[in-house]
C-alpha cells in the first residue's frame, strides 16, 4: 500500500472513532479535543472538523520558503517577496481549487474537494469534510455516500509544490463523474494582483507530456530588475494519473480564467463550467487580456470499486534570461511522492527525537497528558519556524527579520538544533553597525553586491537579546570556538532612510559582543545611571519615552526600566564569561563598575513609593523624568502597573538584593494584571490621546500591547513567578495562555497565539491577532525547559531544578547534551523530601530558597562515561 493511501485510510478510521466518541458523550469535551472542533490523533496528527469561527493553518518549508495550508483549503506560498501563489483573503476566490461533478441528466452536481470555494451542495445527500495536518503534509478529505476524495498538499526540499488527488469509490455501481482543477499562480515579486501582473503573464497548455493524457501547463511572468535587465519567471504544472476500474471518457483544458468561470466577474465557485462539465471553448494560450490559469476537466466512468490518483508537481524558476529555460522544469512519469513523503516523515521524526517530552495522562489541571505531549511537538515546530525565518513571513516589504524576534527564538531552538542555531547567530551578527548598534529588522541580501533592507529605528534592547542568546548557546554547547568566528558589519549611512553600506571591518563574534555592550554603556543616562530608551524597548508601541523635548536632538534621556534590568542581568553574565576566557581584566573591571552604577540607578529611580510608602516598579520615564509610566501617578493621572518591568525586576535577580516589600509589590502587580486569559501588559490600558507614551494609545484598549494578554509579555511574568518560587501561581497563568485550554479560539489551537484581546465593551473576548510567528512560542519552550523540566545549563554542568509544583503526576524529557542522551524523569511518590537519582545512584539535593524546592547541581564529569544518562526526580 502506498504511503499516502495508508495515511488516508488511517485518518478515515480516526474520524470514525471521533464521531462515535462524540455520539457516546454528547456535549462533553473529548480527551484529545482542542478548541475549534480540532483533535489530536493517536499518532499526533491534527484533525480539523467544521469550524465557524477562527482558522487553523500550518507552515511548511525552510530557508525562506513558506507554504501555508489552511483547514479551509486556502493555500499560498512565498519565497521572500516572490509568490508562486498569492494569499487570498477570507471569502476571496482561492488560487488553487479542486472539484468533482456527478452526472445529473445533461448537467452535473458540483462538489468542491476543499471547503473553498463555497458552492451549493444541497443536492448531495451527505457531504463530510475534514482536514488533517502533520509536520510534512496536509490532507483534505471529502466523503459523499458513494465516494471518498482526498487532496494532499506538501512541498519538496527544492520548493516544488506537490498535490495529489485521490478518488476512491465505495460501491461497484457504475457512475459518470468528472474531476476538475484550477491553479492560478502569481510567480511575481509584486505582492498583489494588478494590471501589470496580467499584462506580463502568459500561460500555455500542451499535450507533449509523456505517458499522460493530461498534458502540462507552462507559465511565464516578465519582470524588470532595472532599466537594463529584464528577466522571466517560469512555472510549470506537471501532471500524472494512475487509475483502476475507471475509463477516461474525455479531457478538456483551458488557460483562461474567463473561460473557466464563464464571466470575468464570476468567481470559480459560480463557474458555469463546473455545472455544465465543460468549458465554453478550447483555450490553450492566454496573455494580456485575461488571467492565465491552469484549468482542466477529466470525465470518468467508474465500473467497479474504482480508484484514481492524480499527481501535480508545480515547480518554478526565477530571474531567467533564457527564453526556453522552462523546459528544465519538465517532469515526466511518476513523481515518486510516496517515497518523498515517507523519507520526509522518517527524517523529521528522527530530528524531532533531539528534544522529546512525554507527560503522564493524569494532571491536577484540565489538561490531558497526551494532549500536552502532542502540543509540545508542534511547539518545537513553531520555534523552529521562528528561529530559521529568512524574512517576509508576512508578504510585505517591511516584513523583515526582527533582531529581538529571531534571537529569542534561536535561544529556544538551540536546545534542539545547536548546529543550525550557531549558523543563525553568526548570520545575525553580520548586520551590526561597527558601533555595536543593532538594527530593529534586516533582510538577507540576495548577493554580495546587494545591500540588505534595514529598519534602523534604535530600539535600545536589540543587542541585549543577541548577547543573551550567545551566552545560552555557550553554556549549553560549551562551543567556545564560536567566539572566534569572523563576522562583518554594515555601516549606517542614513538612519532615517535605512541606508547602509558594507563595512570593510571584520572581527570576531566576541568583539561583536563587546561592541554591543559598549554601545549600551554609551547610552546610559548620566543623570540616573539607567539605560536610555531611545526609540523604545520590547514594548514596541510604547515608543514615546525616548522622544526629546528639544528640537535639537531626536532622543532625550527618557529611560526604559525593563531594558535597564535586562542590561544589568546581561552584564553579570558577560563578566562571568570574560573571566572564564581570561579576557582583558581592565575591561572586566570597567564592566563591573558600570554594573554597580546601573544597579544603584535602578534601585534609586526605578522604584517609586506613594504617600503610604508602598513601592512600585515602574516601566520608565520620559525626557528629563518629566512623566512616569507604570507608576502611582502616570502622565494621564492613572495609577498603572507594567507587566514586563515587574517581571524583569525578578528575572534580573536584582530583587534578591532589595527589600522584601518590593517583591510583595511585584506579586500585587501580577494579581492586578491578571485576567481570565492571563496577565495583561498594562492595567489600566492607555486611552486614546494619552500624551508622551507613543503610538500605544492609538491601539484599541485591550488589544496588542495596550492592555491585552500579549502572550509573549505574559510569559515573562510566568517565568518571574517560577523564578521566585511561586510555581503554583505560575502554572495557573501558564494554563491560561495555552491555546489547548481555551473554550474559544480564533487561531490554530496546536501552536501558540500572539495575544488574547479583551475589551468586553466592544465585544472583544479572547480573539487573537495571529499565530505561528510570535515570540510567545520560544518563551513557553524556555519555561518548560528551565522550570518544568528544570534544566539550567552552566559552563561547568547542569542544575536540575524542576519547580516545586507540577500538575502532572509524572513526565519524561529527553535531550542531547555534551555528546550524551540525557533522560530526565519526574514522578510523584509522596516522599517527605525531593529525591534525585542519577544513573540509578541516589544523590542528595540542596534546598534553594529562591525556588522554594530542592535542586541538584552536577558537574559534567558527574554524568558518567556512558552515552545515556538518566536523572530521576521524585517528589
Amino acid at each position: 500500500m502506498s504511503f499516502i493511501k495508508e495515511r488516508v485510510d488511517y485518518f478515515i478510521q480516526e474520524y470514525k472513532i471521533i464521531e462515535e466518541a462524540k455520539k457516546l458523550q454528547p456535549g462533553k469535551k473529548l480527551d484529545n479535543e482542542l478548541p475549534g472542533n480540532v483533535f489530536f490523533l493517536n499518532d499526533g496528527s491534527v484533525m480539523c472538523l467544521d469550524r465557524n469561527i477562527g482558522v487553523s493553518r500550518f507552515q511548511y518549508g525552510e530557508d525562506g520558503f513558506n507554504f501555508w495550508t489552511y483547514d479551509s483549503g486556502y493555500m499560498h506560498a512565498n519565497d521572500g517577496l516572490f509568490s508562486p501563489f498569492l494569499r487570498a483573503s477570507e471569502g476571496e476566490e482561492p488560487k488553487i481549487a479542486f472539484f468533482a461533478g456527478f452526472k445529473n441528466k445533461d448537467k452535473y452536481i458540483p462538489l468542491s474537494l476543499l471547503k473553498v470555494p463555497t458552492i451549493d451542495e444541497s443536492k448531495i445527500s451527505r457531504v463530510t469534510r475534514y482536514t488533517v495536518f502533520d509536520e510534512i503534509s496536509t490532507y483534505y478529505i471529502t466523503e459523499t455516500p458513494d465516494f471518498i476524495f482526498t487532496v494532499v498538499a506538501f512541498n519538496s526540499e527544492n520548493n516544488e509544490l506537490n498535490f495529489s488527488v485521490l478518488l476512491k469509490k465505495k460501491y461497484r455501481n457504475k457512475k459518470n463523474i468528472y474531476l476538475a482543477w484550477y491553479f492560478n499562480p502569481h510567480l511575481s515579486h509584486i505582492p498583489s494582483e494588478n494590471n501589470e501582473t496580467r499584462w506580463f503573464k502568459t500561460s500555455r497548455f500542451n499535450l507533449d507530456q509523456e505517458n499522460s493524457p493530461l498534458g502540462r501547463f507552462i507559465f511565464r511572468i516578465n519582470e524588470d530588475l532595472s532599466r537594463y535587465l529584464s528577466v522571466d519567471n517560469f512555472g510549470v504544472l506537471n501532471q500524472s494519473i494512475k487509475m483502476k476500474d475507471i475509463e477516461i471518457k474525455s479531457v478538456e483544458a483551458t488557460t483562461s480564467r474567463k473561460n473557466f468561470t464563464g464571466s470575468e466577474n464570476a468567481s470559480i465557485g459560480e463557474s458555469q463550467s463546473i455545472i455544465s462539465g465543460k468549458f465554453p471553448k478550447d483555450v490553450h494560450s492566454t496573455a494580456f487580456t485575461d488571467s492565465g490559469i491552469a484549468g482542466e476537466i477529466i470525465h470518468l466512468e467508474t465500473t467497479g470499486k474504482s480508484e484514481l490518483r492524480l499527481d501535480f508537481l508545480f515547480n518554478y524558476k526565477i530571474y531567467s534570461t533564457r527564453p526556453e529555460s522552462y523546459t528544465d522544469l519538465y517532469k515526466s512519469g511518476e513523481f515518486r511522492f510516496d517515497e518523498m513523503l515517507h523519507y520526509k516523515k522518517s527524517e523529521y521524526d528522527e530530528l524531532s527525537k533531539r528534544l522529546e517530552a512525554d507527560f503522564s495522562y493524569k494532571s491536577n489541571v484540565n489538561i490531558n497528558g497526551d494532549t500536552f505531549s502532542n502540543f509540545f511537538r508542534y511547539l518545537k515546530k513553531q520555534v523552529e519556524f521562528c528561529a530559521t525565518i529568512n524574512g517576509y513571513a508576512q508578504l510585505a516589504p517591511n516584513s523583515l527579520i526582527g533582531v529581538r524576534d529571531v534571537f529569542q527564538a534561536i535561544e529556544a531552538f538551540l536546545f534542539a538544533r545547536p548546529d543550525l542555531a550557531r549558523e543563525k547567530i553568526l548570520e545575525g551578527l553580520n548586520f551590526l553597525d561597527p558601533s555595536g548598534r543593532a538594527p530593529r529588522q534586516y533582510s538577507l541580501p540576495l548577493s554580495e553586491e546587494d545591500m540588505p533592507r534595514m529598519d534602523l529605528r534604535p530600539f535600545i534592547d536589540q543587542g541585549i537579546w543577541i548577547v543573551n542568546t550567545i551566552i545560552t548557546y555557550l553554556k549549553f554547547t560549551r562551543d567556545m570556538s564560536i567566539l572566534d568566528e569572523k563576522c562583518g558589519y554594515y555601516e549606517i549611512t542614513d538612519g532615517r532612510a535605512g541606508v547602509v553600506r558594507r563595512s570593510k571591518l571584520r572581527d570576531s563574534a566576541l568583539e561583536h559582543v563587546i561592541k554591543i555592550i559598549d554601545y549600551l554603556v554609551a547610552n546610559i543616562d548620566e543623570d540616573t545611571n539607567c539605560l536610555k530608551a531611545l526609540y523604545g524597548d520590547w514594548v514596541d508601541a510604547l515608543d514615546g519615552l525616548g522622544v526629546s523635548k528639544s528640537d535639537k536632538s531626536a532622543y532625550g534621556n527618557g529611560v526604559s526600566v525593563m531594558a535597564s534590568l535586562q542590561f544589568y542581568k546581561m552584564l553579570g553574565e558577560v563578566i562571568e564569561l570574560l573571566e572564564l576566557i581570561k579576557y582583558d581584566q581592565e575591561k572586566i573591571t570597567n564592566y563591573s563598575e558600570v554594573r554597580s552604577k546601573l544597579q544603584a540607578g535602578i534601585e534609586k529611580y526605578a522604584v517609586v513609593r506613594n504617600e503610604l510608602g508602598d513601592p512600585r516598579v515602574i516601566h520608565g520615564w520620559g525626557d528629563g523624568r518629566e512623566y512616569l509610566v507604570g507608576s502611582f501617578h502616570d502622565v494621564d493621572n492613572k495609577s498603572r502597573n507594567s507587566l514586563v518591568a515587574n517581571a524583569f525586576w525578578i528575572l534580573s535577580d536584582i530583587y534578591l538584593e532589595n527589600d522584601i516589600d518590593i517583591t510583595k509589590s511585584v506579586k500585587a502587580a501580577f494579581e492586578n494584571l491578571d485576567s481570565k486569559y492571563g496577565m495583561r501588559t498594562f492595567v489600566p490600558p492607555f486611552k486614546a490621546g494619552t500624551k508622551g507614551v507613543g503610538r500605544i494609545h492609538k491601539l484599541i484598549e485591550g488589544t496588542a500591547e495596550n492592555g491585552s494578554i500579549y502572550v509573549h509579555g505574559t510569559t515573562f511574568g510566568i517565568a518571574a513567578l517560577f523564578r521566585m518560587g511561586e510555581s503554583e501561581k505560575a502554572w495557573e497563568n501558564l494554563y491560561k495562555i495555552l491555546p489547548i485550554t481555551h473554550d474559544n479560539l480564533t487561531t490554530s489551537p496546536f501552536v501558540m497565539a500572539n495575544s488574547y484581546s479583551l475589551n468586553e465593551s466592544l465585544g472583544i473576548d479572547g480573539e487573537s491577532m495571529h499565530d505561528w510567528q510570535t515570540g510567545s512560542s520560544n518563551m513557553v519552550m524556555k519555561i518548560l525547559i528551565h522550570y518544568v523540566f528544570g534544566l539550567r545549563f552552566e559552563y561547568s554542568g547542569i542544575i536540575f531544578q524542576p519547580a516545586a509544583y507540577c500538575p502532572f503526576d509524572s513526565w519524561e524529557f529527553k535531550i542531547n547534551y555534551a555528546g550524551k542522551r540525557l533522560a530526565v524523569s519526574y514522578r510523584k511518590e509522596g516522599v517527605p523530601r525531593r529525591k534525585f537519582r542519577v544513573n540509578e545512584k541516589v544523590i542528595e539535593g540542596r534546598y534553594n530558597n529562591q525556588l522554594k524546592t530542592y535542586t541538584l547541581s552536577l558537574k559534567n564529569n558527574d554524568l558518567g562515561d556512558g552515552n545515556y544518562v538518566t536523572v530521576e526526580i521524585i517528589d
